[in-house]
C-alpha cells in the first residue's frame, strides 16, 4: 500500500514569500503607473505651455508685421510729402526766377528810370535785401521721359552729404523691353549705375519674362553743395536713353 508523501514543513514559508513578492510587484506596478501618469501630466502641461507660448509668439509676430506695414505706409506717406514739397520748392524757385526776369524787364523801361528818386527814398527808409536767382541751366538737352514701373529702396529726396550716396531700387519697362544700362545725372554730370541685379520677389509678383527677371539696380552719385537737378535715366536695347525720374535735390553746405 503506497505511503502518502511526507508533509512539507517549509510550504507556509514559501507561500508567504510568494505572496510577499506578489505584493511587492503590485506595489511596484502601482508606483510605476503613478509615475507614468505623473510624467504624462507633466508632458501635457509642457505641451499646453508650449502651445500658449506659440500662440503668444504668433500674436507678437502678427503685431510686429502690422506695425511694419504701418511704418511702411507712414514712410511712403512721408516720402510722398517730401517729394511734393521738393517739387513745390522747385516750382517756387522757377516762379521766383520768372518774377526776377519780369523785374529786370521793368527796370529797363522809361517809367522805372523816372521813379528812381522815389525808390531811393523808399530804400533809405525801408531797405529790402536783393533776391537771389538761380543761374540758367544752359543749352543742355536731357533725355526724354518715358513711363516705367520702378521703385526706389533709397529715397532720392534728401539733403545729400558730401560723401557719395548709393541709390538702390528696381525698374522694368511695361512692355518688358530689356534695360541695358542705367545712370544718374546731377545737372550735367553723369554717374554710371549697375543693372540686372536680382529681385526675386519683384520678378515673381509681376510675372516678369526671362529677359527681365533681374530688374534691380544701384547707382552711386555725388551732389555738390547747393541746389541741383537730379535725373535717373535708363538705356534700352536700341541704345536710346530715357528719363524715368527727375527731382530737385540739395547738397549739404560745406563746413
Amino acid at each position: 500500500m503506497p505511503q502518502p508523501p511526507p508533509a512539507d514543513s517549509d510550504l507556509p514559508a514559501r507561500l508567504a514569500a510568494v505572496e510577499q513578492r506578489e505584493a511587492w510587484y503590485r506595489a511596484k506596478s502601482l508606483r510605476d503607473i503613478l509615475e507614468i501618469k505623473k510624467a504624462l501630466k507633466l508632458r501635457e502641461q509642457e505641451v499646453f505651455d508650449r502651445r500658449q507660448d506659440l500662440e503668444t509668439r504668433e500674436t507678437s509676430i502678427h503685431q510686429l508685421h502690422q506695425t511694419q506695414l504701418d511704418l511702411c505706409a507712414n514712410l511712403a506717406a512721408h516720402t510722398a510729402d517730401l517729394e511734393h514739397y521738393a517739387h513745390a520748392l522747385a516750382a517756387a524757385e522757377h516762379a521766383q526766377a520768372e518774377a526776377a526776369a519780369r523785374l529786370n524787364r521793368l527796370r529797363a523801361t522809361w517809367g522805372w528810370s523816372l521813379a528812381a528818386p522815389l525808390r531811393a527814398l523808399q530804400k533809405k527808409f525801408s531797405p529790402l535785401p536783393p533776391a537771389s536767382v538761380p543761374a540758367p541751366a544752359g543749352n543742355f538737352t536731357p533725355a526724354p521721359g518715358r513711363a516705367f514701373t520702378y521703385y526706389l529702396h533709397t529715397t532720392p529726396f534728401r539733403l545729400y552729404p558730401a560723401d557719395p550716396v548709393t541709390l538702390r531700387g528696381w525698374i522694368f519697362s511695361p512692355d518688358h523691353t530689356p534695360i541695358t544700362a542705367l545712370r544718374a545725372r546731377v545737372d550735367h554730370r553723369f554717374f554710371d549705375g549697375t543693372t540686372a541685379l536680382p529681385e526675386p520677389e519683384v520678378a515673381a509678383q509681376h510675372e516678369l519674362p526671362a529677359a527681365v527677371t533681374q530688374p534691380g539696380f544701384t547707382v552711386t552719385l555725388n551732389v555738390p553743395p547747393g541746389r541741383h537737378d537730379l535725373a535717373l535715366e535708363v538705356q534700352l536695347a536700341d541704345a536710346t536713353w530715357f528719363t524715368f525720374l527727375t527731382a530737385p535735390v540739395w547738397g549739404r553746405p560745406s563746413a
